[in-house]
């Protein structure tokens, strides 16, 4: 360290600009001393040149009650003449700042002052006391020569960041600052393909938003390809850092070298910077706080040979998270967004399936308002002025698709296939000079894909593609011309090697599949690559243009008939061939043998992308297995989905069955009333059934009442999914069923005797109070609601199980319900001498700290209203207050110190500012 120091003093003092040392030495103190933070740097005008002024810095700051005068004097003057700058009788710098000082003093605008003296070389110390000596016993004088600016240059993480800056010596420890600006690069490197001038605001944002800040560990975004996924993370991240905050991109290959989270930031920031330290993954993580922890985005883990090696890494991460359940420590530090395509096969391993969908949310397509947005805005950028049926028009020739709006250069009559295609022949128009034609590039990128699809490699890295072209040049030149532009094709640099990457999957498997057309149309594609299913996907999408190869494809791979059933471009003739094939398939005598699993499985994943009338059919022919659930019910089959609720009520958060039948309701329109007919449907069984009221529980239309009614009188039967299916569906309307079965739970009774237990059950709480709660907190209709307080305070034998319920939903009308719920039992215990637990467990519901949730700003702002009211009585707000203080903010806790005034609240002020003490780093005076 010691030939460092020496090296950053020397560079100090060959600095030769005045203006160059002012702007160093300013940010030097400003970081090292809080106390200069704020400090104003008047020595410069707006060109960066020096100006005459007394002194070169100047701050006035509130210190304990009183204001404090900082005055700054910078110099690069050569030791010899340092007395004389600083001591001259009549233009010394501590002359001058002494008069400015003792002016100030005098007429009580301050009450200390500081000079602080930089120089670019270290003074003897003689002069070092004949200075303190000039300036008297009214200015404290801070010195900051050139060993001690060094010394922070060196030493300190914000100092070896400004020394990099200045002096081009790359900083070994991480700190804010050059964790910010890796940040802006990691960003700007994740390239979706919209500008970011052309992206458009949508509702996905704030629901990322939302789900980063409430995901502990690691979050998956889950969607097709093309969705949105990468360029909503990047708006998120872009919105996280101009908040302040820490946000890196992490590819996968870091992801799988990496056995720690600290591990793979490192590895990201050294991709960056190498010269950091294997320390600054943690140090970044120091850098965190709780209202801004650093957030981590990982590239699409399908870029990976082995995204569930991935996935299972990140679910690892996350359990260690939540596992140690320390708010205040490294659990707080990160969040970690993925974005997994939804026919990844992490998604169809049961193991990891169920710990990905509990921390996930699903991106589906454009609303349709949305796409009308979107095509307006990216229309006028290219030039062309849509009315808005024009939008709407083309937002339905390209099926609401961010990828397709995305990619369309053509605003007359674009199509899927036509989009792509226009965006890649529009760069390499772009690309082409007289040197290298558009026609030579072409053939360039057509010779590489076709040379992939031969190789069975995707990702080749660069050596590979030079081996491949090793005796035409001329190709080479154009993949590097192509390379350079980035639109088409780049080289990632990770992982020690360039790999081949793609600006988007869509594109890539564009180039791949002209590359299978032009490979079977010229015969080249081997029998055994026919049955490869490396090329199931790329055989199917070429099927359209190449009608005559159906039969083949049949013989030699029939799961590329799945794939190619997904092609919009297929002509109708076409698509029955292609049925009528894939149906022979079905009832060949190898299909139901375990031989073929694989097969079957690929073709069902193939199926669950499918919009069509000839889905359900053609899944139905398949042996039963889970992922037979998503084709059937997203083509609308009110029975498939009633069976896979059978497995999942009201107490289930799921959201793929959420995202399925909201895609039923939305294109189905016979969805609700086939849902009707089953529930009427007298011959079906329990399990069945009890799944149709589970379902119709979800969904919560009216319309269902009057099927539900009916059934309702034939089989009076009260179940768990009777009461979420009628409180969901009749309220809003008023139906008469929820009193009946209101009814029929009030006559349940409390305390049944079971021989053989240790303990009696009580069927009145048994049948719902562990499911509806969180069904009602899930789906919180406010009609629905409002039934369950009025029927609350009518009914004495349910009140108790109504408030419980009530308890969990976050509204104001029924969590101030729960508060006076609350009241009056506290009344009453006080009273007996008793004790309830509704209260401990309402408290823990709302609090954060202890698992549960935080309570919405509108919910709080009511309970506010109450604690704050004197005029109200004392269990109310003793009440309101207790739930509104599980999530008080900074503000809120330094404005508590007054209420332990109140006679009511004091006790309560107090515990809630020393808890918060405890578990947040926050001051509570």
């Amino acid at each position: 360290m010691s030939s460092l120091v020496a090296q950053t003093r020397k560079k100090l003092g060959e600095l030769t600009s005045p203006e160059e040392f002012e702007l160093l030495v300013t940010a030097v103190l400003r970081a090292a001393d809080p106390d200069y933070a704020s400090l104003i740097h008047v020595g410069l005008n707006d060109a960066g040149r020096a100006i005459v002024s007394p002194i070169d810095g100047i701050d006035i700051r509130v210190y304990r009650g009183g204001r404090r005068l900082l005055l700054v004097q910078h110099t690069i003057t050569a030791r010899k003449d340092l007395r004389r700058k600083w001591l001259d009788d009549q233009r010394g710098d501590v002359t001058k700042a002494r008069a400015i000082s003792e002016k100030e003093l005098a007429r009580g605008a301050v009450c200390e002052a500081t000079l602080v003296l930089t120089c670019a070389t270290d003074p003897d110390q003689e002069l070092i006391r004949d200075a303190n000596a000039a300036a008297g016993k009214d200015l404290r004088i801070d010195f900051w020569t050139a060993s001690r600016i060094a010394d922070f240059l060196d030493r300190n993480p914000e100092g070896q960041w400004l020394r990099e800056q200045y002096f081009g010596t790359p900083a070994s420890r991480l700190s804010a600052s050059q964790a910010r600006t890796i940040s802006r690069q990691s960003l700007d490197e994740y390239l979706p393909l919209v500008d970011r001038a052309d992206m458009i605001p949508r509702a996905l944002d704030d629901v990322l938003d939302r789900f980063a800040r409430e995901t502990l560990g690691a979050g998956f975004i889950i969607g097709e390809s093309g969705l949105g996924k990468s360029a909503g993370l990047r708006r998120l991240g872009d919105a996280w850092h101009a908040s302040g905050g820490i946000v890196f991109v992490l590819s996968h290959m870091w992801v799988e070298q990496a056995s720690r989270i600290e591990q793979a930031i490192t590895l990201a920031l050294r991709h960056w910077s190498p010269s950091l330290d294997l320390s600054s993954g943690s140090m970044t993580l120091s850098l965190a706080t709780p209202a801004m922890p650093v957030l981590l985005i990982v590239e699409d883990v399908n870029q990976s040979s082995n995204p569930n090696r991935i996935i299972e890494r990140l679910l690892g991460w996350s359990a260690m998270v939540k596992a140690t359940g320390d708010t205040a420590g490294s659990t707080q530090q990160w969040r970690l967004l993925c974005p997994v395509w939804r026919g990844n096969a992490g998604l169809s391993d049961m193991r990891l399936r169920d710990r990905v969908v509990q921390s996930s949310i699903v991106v589906d397509r454009f609303e349709r308002a949305e796409s009308v947005e979107a095509i307006g805005a990216r229309a006028l950028a290219a030039g062309a002025e849509l009315t808005k049926l024009q939008c709407d028009d083309l937002a339905r020739a390209l099926g609401d698709d961010p990828l397709l709006i995305g990619l369309n250069q053509n605003w007359e009559s674009p199509g899927a296939h036509d989009a792509i295609q226009s965006y890649v022949t529009a760069n390499i128009n772009e690309a082409a000079d007289d040197r290298l034609l558009a026609s030579d590039l072409r053939h360039a990128l057509d010779a590489l894909a076709e040379k992939v699809v031969e190789e069975r490699t995707i990702f080749p890295d660069w050596q590979q593609i030079r081996r491949w072209f090793s005796n035409d040049q001329d190709i080479v030149a154009a993949l590097r011309r192509l390379i350079d532009q980035t639109r088409i094709v780049r080289l990632g640099a990770e992982g020690g090697g360039d790999t081949l990457a793609y600006r988007h999957d869509r594109v890539r498997d564009y180039l791949l599949t002209q590359a299978m057309v032009r490979l079977i149309s010229s015969d080249r594609l081997r029998d055994d690559m026919w049955a490869d299913p490396f090329y199931t996907e790329l055989i199917g999408a070429a099927l359209a243009a190449l009608p005559t190869a159906i039969d083949r494809a049949a013989r030699f791979n029939p799961v590329a008939l799945f794939a190619a059933l997904q092609d919009s471009r297929l002509t109708t003739t076409q698509r029955q061939q292609i049925l009528d094939l894939a149906q022979d398939w079905t009832t060949s005598v190898a299909f139901n043998t375990d031989r073929i699993e694989q097969q079957r499985h690929h073709a069902m994943r193939c199926l669950a992308r499918i919009d069509g009338d000839f889905v359900i059919p053609l899944a139905r022919r398949f042996p039963f297995s889970l992922l037979q659930y998503e084709p059937l019910i997203r083509n609308g089959s009110a029975n498939a989905a009633a069976a896979y609720c059978a497995n999942s009520g009201a107490v289930t958060r799921d959201s793929w069955r959420d995202r399925m039948i909201a895609h039923a309701l939305s294109r189905h329109p016979q969805f609700l009333s086939d849902l009707a007919s089953l529930i009427s449907d007298a011959f079906l069984s329990e399990k069945h059934f009890e799944g149709a009221l589970n379902l119709a529980g979800e969904i919560g239309d009216p319309v269902l009442c009057d099927a539900l009614a009916v059934r309702w009188s034939k089989t009076p039967s009260l179940t768990e999914g009777w009461l979420w299916a009628g409180l969901r569906c009749c309220p809003p309307i008023g139906h008469p069923l929820a009193d009946a079965l209101c009814d029929a739970w009030a006559k349940l009774p409390t305390k049944v005797r079971h021989s053989g237990r240790n303990h009696d059950s009580n069927p009145r709480s048994d049948i719902a109070l562990h499911s509806l709660p969180f069904g009602f907190a899930r789906k919180p209709e406010p009609s629905a609601v409002a039934f369950l307080i009025t029927r609350a305070k009518q009914d004495r034998a349910l009140c108790g199980s109504l408030s419980w319920i009530l308890s969990h939903v976050d509204l104001p009308e029924a969590v101030l319900f729960a508060a006076q719920f609350e009241a009056r039992l506290s009344r009453r215990a006080e009273k007996t001498g008793g004790f309830y637990s509704f209260s401990m467990r309402l408290e823990r519901q709302w609090s954060p700290d202890q698992r549960g949730r935080a309570l919405s700003a509108k919910s709080r702002t009511a309970l506010e209203l109450v604690w704050r009211n004197r005029r109200r009585n004392a269990y109310d707000r003793k009440a309101a207050f207790n739930i509104w203080r599980q999530t008080p903010t900074r503000d809120e806790l330094a404005s508590l110190a007054a209420l332990e005034a109140d006679p009511v609240l004091a006790d309560a002020a107090l515990r809630t500012r020393l808890c918060a003490a405890r578990i947040r780093p926050w001051p509570i005076a």
